[in-house]
C-alpha cells in the first residue's frame, strides 16, 4: 500500500493531511486531532477529514508506513550488532596472535637458555616450558574457536549472498 506519495484522485490536499497524520506518532494519531493542523491557511473539520481517511485507504496506509519504519529500525539494529560482533572477533583475534607472538619471543629466549645453561637451570627452564606449552595450546584453542566463528560467518553470507 502506498504511503509515501499520492493515490488516484486523491487531491494535494487530501495527501497533506495524510502525511501529517501518517508522520504523527502512532500513539498520539487521531483524526480529530488532525482537525487542529492548518495547512494553507485554513483548518478541516472532523466530517472532510473523516471523508478523505475512508476513501484513500489512511488506515491501511499508515499500518504499512510502521511495518516499514518497524523494519527498517530492526534492520539497523541488527546492522550495528553485527558489526559491533565483528568489531568484537577482529580485536580478539589481534590479541589472540600478540598473545602467539610473546609466546614465540618467549620461547626463543628459553631455547637459548637451555642451550647455554648448566644442569641448576634446566629444571626451571622445563617448567617454563611446561607453562609456555599450556598457554600456547590455551592461545591455538582461542584461535581456532575465532576461525570458527569467521568461518561460519563467511559460510552464512555465501549462503545468503
Amino acid at each position: 500500500m502506498k504511503f509515501d506519495e499520492r493515490i488516484y484522485r486523491e487531491s494535494a490536499l487530501a495527501f497533506q493531511y495524510f502525511e501529517v497524520y501518517r508522520d504523527t506518532n502512532p500513539s498520539d494519531r487521531s483524526l480529530r486531532k488532525l482537525t487542529k493542523v492548518e495547512i494553507n491557511g485554513k483548518k478541516r473539520d472532523l466530517k472532510t477529514i473523516g471523508r478523505w481517511a475512508s476513501q484513500f485507504y489512511w488506515q491501511e496506509r499508515v499500518k504499512a508506513f510502521d511495518v516499514e519504519n518497524t523494519r527498517r529500525a530492526a534492520e539497523q539494529v541488527a546492522a550495528r550488532q553485527q558489526a559491533e560482533i565483528e568489531e568484537f572477533i577482529e580485536e580478539d583475534l589481534q590479541i589472540a596472535k600478540d598473545f602467539q607472538f610473546l609466546i614465540k619471543k618467549h620461547l626463543a629466549e628459553i631455547k637459548t637458555i637451555v642451550s647455554d645453561s648448566t644442569n641448576n637451570h634446566q629444571k626451571s627452564n622445563i617448567q617454563q616450558l611446561r607453562r609456555l606449552a599450556l598457554a600456547y595450546k590455551e592461545s591455538r584453542i582461542w584461535m581456532m574457536e575465532l576461525s570458527g566463528i569467521l568461518q561460519e560467518k563467511n559460510d552464512e553470507t555465501t549462503k545468503t549472498g
